[in-house]
């Protein structure tokens, strides 16, 4: 029963990581270039990639969510060079990245479910 305890938490752990991760995302994204507000999210993603580790069964989500962010972050940087595509490249990407942080968060949902029950006595 420890293990699935432990499981449970770290399925826990992710989930509210994931929060906080995409709250400071969304703000990141519509005001880019706030290097204070680009590192708590770093962070938040370091806190992420940290829980994820002990769930192997998540780990093609988390690889999802990963890359999905770092091909953000890469287009929100070259859009401050004005390129004028920029602003619907990074809305479709900012969606496709949140689409992955969901599944990554339902993954993890699921975890808390896939465990046995033991009767009640």
């Amino acid at each position: 029963m420890g293990a699935h305890l432990s499981k449970n938490a770290v399925a826990f752990q992710v989930i509210a990581a994931l929060e906080s991760y995409e709250a400071n995302l969304k703000k990141l994204a519509a005001t880019w270039l706030d290097m204070d507000l680009y590192s708590q999210v770093s962070h938040h993603l370091d806190v992420v990639r940290l829980h994820a580790a002990g769930l192997p069964s998540i780990a093609v989500a988390w690889v999802e969510v990963l890359i999905s962010h770092t091909e953000l972050i890469h287009d929100l940087w070259r859009s401050t060079h004005a390129q004028p595509k920029a602003a619907a490249s990074n809305a479709q990407l900012l969606d496709r990245h949140l689409a992955a942080i969901a599944s990554l968060r339902g993954k993890c949902v699921r975890e808390l479910h896939l465990e046995p029950r033991r009767p009640a006595h």
